[in-house]
């Protein structure tokens, strides 16, 4: 009982900074945006996946803050420093995962901890946030990462997260490929995330994988199966 509040208590302590953020925010720019973001941010601990109906979002909700503790407090804690330090600048909750978005960026890149996916993006701000994901394969992409969350659970940051971040690290442009194909996309942890996406998205949204993208398909960057020779 003592670890869950002390649990608590760092959800809501940094709550309490992104407000206090919030506030010289608003009083330097005259914006309530960083206030309103880690709201949404601590909200969405509490917020579950409802697609699959009652008895599965309790479920999920339940394993989130006990199976997935670890990376679900990791990636609480970047999305609160982001928002903190002004680095967001939207956050939707969908199907029970947070987005934590930065736009008009140089880069296209995203980290999914737990149910909180940090994004990175060189595309503009839409509307209709569902329309933004079911367009952008890379949200879908790290949703696919938070599915793999949930089935791997305390052990997820050592057999997908770890892992992930290497092959980023070490990652370089494949030769004859379209640019923005990276040996990273053609890893097993990647291409785990690229299948649960597909399937998830193809379900209840029916996207096509094989859909154009950047003159393209989705397929093209966000590989379903290793290929022969890279």
């Amino acid at each position: 009982m003592i670890y869950f509040c002390i649990y608590l208590l760092t959800l809501i302590s940094l709550l309490a900074l992104s407000i206090i953020s919030g506030a010289l925010s608003y009083f330097v720019r005259k914006d309530t945006k960083v206030i309103k973001n880690g709201t949404i941010i601590f909200f969405a601990n509490f917020i579950s996946n409802k697609k699959r109906g009652f008895f599965y979002a309790l479920f999920y909700l339940i394993l989130r803050h006990s199976w997935e503790i670890p990376q679900t407090l990791l990636g609480y804690l970047i999305s609160q420093i982001r928002n903190i330090f002004w680095q967001v600048e939207r956050v939707e909750v969908f199907n029970g995962v947070a987005f934590c978005l930065k736009y008009n960026q140089n880069h296209n890149s995203g980290v999914s901890l737990g149910s909180f996916i940090n994004v990175d993006t060189f595309n503009k701000r839409r509307d209709s946030f569902k329309e933004e994901v079911i367009s952008e394969p890379l949200l879908m992409h790290e949703y696919g990462h938070c599915v793999d969350s949930c089935r791997f659970g305390v052990f997820y940051l050592f057999v997908i997260g770890i892992p992930s971040l290497i092959s980023a690290i070490k990652a370089h442009q494949v030769e004859n490929k379209p640019k923005g194909v990276s040996t990273h996309g053609f890893t097993w942890c990647e291409i785990r995330a690229n299948k649960n996406a597909q399937r998830y998205f193809s379900k209840y949204y029916s996207v096509d994988w094989n859909a154009k993208y950047n003159g393209y398909t989705i397929e093209t960057f966000y590989k379903l199966n290793k290929p022969q020779k890279i």
